[in-house]
């Protein structure tokens, strides 16, 4: 566990802050109140994710609670790219980077998160053609982080998928190494499905479906519809790829099945892209 003095934990400043927000009342509690019903409805309701968030954000503005708007905006655009809304986030993420150079935030961790939020949406629009942005960026952040900090994990990750889709095998397989090897925490479903999409970059199957089983089988432990669907279809493609059209053919099927009592329309373009897939 950290210690609330190691600068590798980047949550130690909100748990801190929230008794004095909790004092405060009205409107900096209503910040609270709104990002605790985010995160309720983070990976099962994204309308009501977005509706909290926005209203926390709104009070943080209201009040002046700089260092929490920063906060919010980074994950509200997290949010966004989690249902792959990538054209909707690059305004977004380029008009943040003028409030984490603020020295108002200069002691907040999350202010790295947000040079994060644009190479993510280099990576998610073209890892080949922003490839040269993608290394500058991520190396600047390794250079201004200790080795084991939870941030330089997102710069190696990116390091490792611009690498896996110009298909440079040994620089990805070393980023990848690196992501696992300085891990402070557990292997999270998000870093899954990527280390899986990397894999299937490379055209890796056999890790590639080692690893979506893995984010698929976490996802269901933890009621995490939105990812078992996520790792669910993109199995399809992992068994495609190993021309096993029967395990393509029956995981479609799981995935349809799953995605009867909830669907986003994230989850559909990957469904209707699976479909012609396998059609074909």
């Amino acid at each position: 566990m950290a210690q609330r003095n190691d600068p590798t934990d980047i949550w130690a400043w909100i748990e801190d802050d929230t008794e004095r927000l909790l004092q405060e009342g009205g409107q900096q509690k209503a910040i609270l109140e709104n990002y605790y019903d985010f995160w309720r409805n983070y990976n099962s309701d994204y309308v009501a994710a977005e509706l909290a968030i926005s209203q926390a954000l709104e009070a943080a503005r209201e009040t002046n609670e700089v260092k929490w708007q920063l906060h919010l905006r980074h994950w509200r655009i997290q949010l966004w790219l989690k249902q792959r809304q990538t054209r909707r986030v690059l305004p977004e993420a380029v008009d943040l980077l003028s409030l984490a150079t603020d020295q108002q935030v200069r002691d907040v961790p999350q202010r790295i998160c947000a040079f994060h939020d644009i190479v993510e949406c280099y990576v998610n629009i073209d890892p080949v053609g922003y490839h040269d942005d993608i290394v500058a960026n991520s190396q600047d952040v390794l250079a201004q982080l200790p080795k084991l900090h939870p941030c330089a994990t997102c710069a190696r990750f990116n390091l490792a998928h611009t690498a896996a889709a110009v298909g440079d095998v040994e620089d990805a397989e070393y980023w990848m190494n690196q992501v696992n090897a300085t891990l402070t925490q557990r292997l999270y479903n998000a870093l899954t499905l990527g280390l899986g999409r990397n894999y299937i970059l490379l055209g890796k199957w056999d890790d590639a479906e080692r690893y979506y089983l893995q984010a698929r089988d976490a996802a269901q432990k933890e009621k995490n519809r939105g990812d078992f669907i996520k790792a669910t279809l993109s199995l399809v493609r992992v068994y495609l790829g190993e021309e096993n059209s029967d395990k393509a053919l029956d995981m479609l099927q799981n995935g349809r099945q799953n995605m009867k009592s909830q669907s986003h329309r994230a989850d559909l373009a990957q469904l209707a892209e699976m479909e012609g897939r396998v059609a074909g």
